[in-house]
C-alpha cells in the first residue's frame, strides 16, 4: 500500500473503509515543515494539540537542532541545555511561565480535570514528567525506559499511554501513584497512540511492522492487529473512524 495515504478504519469492523490520498499529502508536508525548521514549527504543532487546556496552553521546547544531531534550547547559556515547557495564557497569547525538565521534551498530554500535565521526555533521562497546573512545577517524574514519543491519558484520569520508539513496548502509568503499571507488548518502534473516547480501547501505531494495535483498556491486551500500510505514524479519531496516516 502506498505509504502516503491515509487510512479510515470502521471502529466496529476494523476494516479499511478507503484511502485520501490529499489528506496524507498535507500531513506529510507539515512532517517536512518541522524537520526543515525545528523549533518554530514544533510550537505550532504541539499548541495546536493541547490548545484545548484553555486557558492555557503547554508548549515542549526542543531547541535548535545543530549538525550533530542534538538538541538545545534557544535561550542555551553555555553549560547546560535548559529544556522546558512553556505555559501560555491563551486570553493574552503571553507565556507566563517556563517549567523546566528533563531529557528533551517532546509530546504532551493534558488530564481531563486540567490539574496535570504529563510530558514526554527521552534524552538525559527516559521518563514522563508531570507537571502541576497550579504550581507550574514538576511534581513527578515516572521512568518507562526507551524512548518515550508519544503520551495520552485516559478519559478518567487514572492513566497514562505511552509510546516507545526503541521498543516494541507501551508503558501504562498509574497517576494516583505515578508509578509504572505494565509495559505492553505491541510492535516495533511504537509511536502514537490515541484513546476511545469511552476509554476501553487504546490504539497504537507500530511503525516497523506496519500495523495498528488494538488494546483492552481493562485487561491492558492486545486484542486485534490490523495492518496498515508503510509505516504508520499518527492515528487520530474522527466520528465513529479511526484514522491513520
Amino acid at each position: 500500500m502506498d505509504s502516503k495515504n491515509i487510512l479510515t478504519i470502521s471502529i466496529d469492523t476494523f476494516s479499511i473503509l478507503h484511502p485520501s490520498a490529499a489528506i496524507s499529502n498535507k500531513a506529510y508536508r507539515r512532517y517536512t515543515f518541522i524537520r526543515a525548521f525545528g523549533i518554530t514549527a514544533l510550537l505550532i504543532l504541539i499548541l495546536i494539540g493541547v490548545a484545548g487546556a484553555a486557558p492555557f496552553a503547554y508548549v515542549t521546547n526542543l531547541g535548535d537542532y545543530d549538525q550533530r544531531g542534538y538538541y538545545y534550547d534557544t535561550n542555551y547559556n553555555g553549560t547546560l541545555p535548559t529544556h522546558n515547557v512553556a505555559v501560555i495564557d491563551t486570553a493574552t497569547n503571553n507565556v507566563t511561565a517556563r517549567v523546566p525538565v528533563e531529557g528533551w521534551p517532546r509530546d504532551i498530554a493534558v488530564n481531563p480535570a486540567g490539574t496535570k500535565v504529563y510530558v514526554a521526555t527521552p534524552g538525559f533521562g527516559p521518563t514522563i514528567s508531570v507537571i502541576d497546573i497550579a504550581t507550574n512545577k514538576v511534581s513527578a517524574t515516572v521512568n518507562v525506559g526507551g524512548y518515550p514519543m508519544q503520551v495520552a491519558v485516559n478519559p478518567a484520569g487514572t492513566k497514562v499511554y505511552v509510546t516507545d520508539r526503541d521498543s516494541t513496548n507501551i508503558s501504562v502509568i498509574d497517576t494516583a501513584t505515578n508509578t509504572l503499571m505494565e509495559q505492553i507488548n505491541v510492535g516495533m518502534i511504537t509511536r502514537n497512540v490515541v484513546i476511545r473516547p469511552d476509554g476501553k480501547k487504546i490504539y497504537v501505531t507500530n511503525i516497523f511492522n506496519n500495523t495498528t494495535s488494538v488494546i483492552d483498556a481493562i485487561t491492558n491486551k492486545v486484542t486485534t492487529t490490523i495492518s496498515v500500510g508503510d509505516s504508520p505514524y499518527e492515528v487520530e479519531w474522527h466520528l465513529m473512524e479511526i484514522r491513520f496516516t
